[in-house]
This record gives C-alpha cells, sequence and structure tokens, in this order.
C-alpha cells in the first residue's frame, strides 16, 4: 500500500494541512459468470481512498485505456474526496485474458457485487457503454466524459455504411473484413486496441440491452474530439448530443467545461495520454471540481 500526502491551504488561518490518499493495487478473480467463459481471470485494479470520504466511485476508462493513463492529474484528484476503484479490462496492461465486451460487462457487474452499492459510476468514452448497461438498483448517479455509446458512433462505420444497430442486426460479413484492414495495416495496435478484432469485440456489446434509470446522470461531450469527429463538424456535436439524450433523457449536459478539448480532454490534436494532463489554456480543476460537485449533491 502506498500513502501520500496532498497539500492544501486553509485560507481562514493561513495554515498548511494535509490530505491523506492510500494507494492501493489489487488483482480480482472473475470468469466463470457465463457457460462460455470457462476460463479464470484476473484483473489488476488500483484503489484510491482518502482519510475521509464522501462516497465510492468506480471508474470506467475508454477501450484501449489503462487506469494509470488516468491516475496521476485525474483520479488521484478526486481520491481527495471520494474513494476511486478502478480497474483494467482483460487484456489490457496486468490483466489476463482476451480483451471481450460482452465479459468486460460481466467483470464490472462482478466489481460491484464486491463494493458497497449504489456506488457512482464514473466513465469515459467507451466505459458509457458498459455504464449505460449496470443495474440501476447498484448505482447511485453516472457522470460521461466524451462518452462512446455505441459502435455506429465511430465516423470510420459511418463513412463504409456499417450501422451496428439497424433492425437487422450487426452485419457479420461486414466487421471481420474491417478488422482484417485494421489488424493487417498495423491500425488496431497504433491505436492501442489490446488485441486483433476489436470491432467484433465491441459489437458484441453493442448488442446488449442498455438499462433505463431516472437516477442523476450528467455528461459532457467535448467539440475537439478527433475520435468522435466532433472537430469543426457542428452537425456530428448535435447528433451525437442527441443519441447521448436517447440513453439519458434526463442528463444535465456540462459540455461547455470541456469546450475546445479532444477526446481524452486534452488540447493537443492526437494527444491522448496522460488523461487531463496540466495544460496552459484549459482549466483542469474546473472539471474535477464539477465531478466532485455533481457526485456530492
Amino acid at each position: 500500500m502506498e500513502i501520500y500526502l496532498t497539500p492544501k491551504i486553509s485560507c481562514p488561518a493561513m495554515t498548511l494541512f494535509f490530505k491523506m490518499v492510500y494507494k492501493e493495487y489489487r488483482h480480482l478473480n472473475v470468469g466463470k459468470r457465463a457457460k462460455d467463459d470457462s476460463n479464470k481471470i484476473t484483473l489488476l485494479g488500483v484503489t484510491l481512498e482518502p482519510n475521509v470520504s464522501k462516497g465510492q466511485i468506480l471508474f470506467l476508462p475508454g477501450f484501449s485505456g489503462n487506469f494509470e493513463d488516468y491516475s496521476a492529474h485525474f483520479l488521484e484528484a478526486l481520491a481527495e474526496t471520494f474513494r476511486v476503484d478502478a480497474y483494467n479490462y482483460r487484456g489490457h496492461p496486468g490483466s489476463k485474458g482476451k480483451f471481450n465486451t460482452a465479459r468486460t460487462l460481466d467483470d464490472t457487474e462482478l466489481i460491484l457485487d464486491k463494493i458497497d452499492n449504489p456506488v457512482l459510476i464514473l466513465a469515459q468514452s467507451y466505459g458509457a457503454n458498459l455504464a449505460a448497461r449496470l443495474e440501476p438498483d447498484k448505482v447511485k448517479s453516472t457522470y460521461c466524459l466524451t462518452p462512446l455509446f455505441d459502435l455506429q458512433m465511430l465516423p470510420i462505420l459511418q463513412r463504409v455504411g456499417v450501422n451496428i444497430l439497424n433492425v437487422t442486426g450487426y452485419l457479420p460479413g461486414i466487421l471481420p473484413t474491417i478488422d482484417y484492414i485494421f489488424d493487417s495495416t498495423g491500425i488496431a495496435k497504433k491505436a492501442g486496441f489490446p488485441n486483433t478484432h476489436p470491432l467484433q469485440s465491441f459489437a458484441q456489446l453493442a448488442k446488449l440491452k442498455k438499462t433505463p434509470h431516472n437516477k442523476p446522470t450528467a455528461f459532457a461531450l467535448a467539440d475537439n474530439d478527433e475520435i468522435l469527429s466532433t472537430r469543426n463538424n457542428v452537425a456530428r456535436y448535435i447528433h451525437l448530443v442527441d443519441q447521448i439524450k436517447t440513453v439519458y433523457p434526463h442528463a444535465k449536459n456540462r459540455s461547455e467545461l470541456v469546450r475546445g478539448l479532444n477526446h481524452c480532454l486534452n488540447l493537443t490534436k492526437g494527444d491522448f495520454v496522460p488523461f487531463l494532463k496540466p495544460e496552459k489554456g484549459k482549466d483542469s480543476d474546473k472539471i474535477i471540481e464539477d465531478i466532485v460537485n455533481f457526485f456530492s449533491d
């Protein structure tokens, strides 16, 4: 277990005090929650916990995300107020097995079974896909950052005319072809996908039903997002907001906080990690403060 100290200034008395945050890495055994999931899989996780906590956050990272990419400038800041748990998906650094979106949902539900409920769900990108399918009774509130709810929201699939959620189901003949192109050209590896056949794996989750609920929800969609093609594309941005509203009709739109930022809430094009890194020209503290205030209500 690691313990680090975060200095804070108490303005009235101008005295220096410290908030302690405990950091502990964990290994969680998952698997065997479905008949076709026969192998025991271990996920690498981390728990960040302050000496006084206002609640528990389960963080769901992006498709190719690693919790270490989010930790230093984002999760640790949130951990000054909340306990934060995060796990790397199967096939990601430190976690065993092959990435599989349907099994990832099973793993997330198992994690929820092992922590206090209801929990605060914080999701980024692909993580919002999982958040939309969790049992509402286990969720207190949800905050989604640059959410990617369905594979059809990816612009590359729009260009080739694939609609994962059309009435006839996803097109099994096209996805393997696209995956083959991604794999053979090295696009998948450069994009950071954890294993081959990323789109077919993503499509498995797209076929699972979302679970509507009226729990407090907020989202922040960036308008300079090259992954979701909102850069210089107002129509695309409006379309994605409408898509999000179909999942969470009463969600609060907090997108003004991330104006001008990319998919990982950084300013520079193609600069994805670390997430929400310190940069001149953006107010990272304001974004974190909004999340803290939302979850504290």
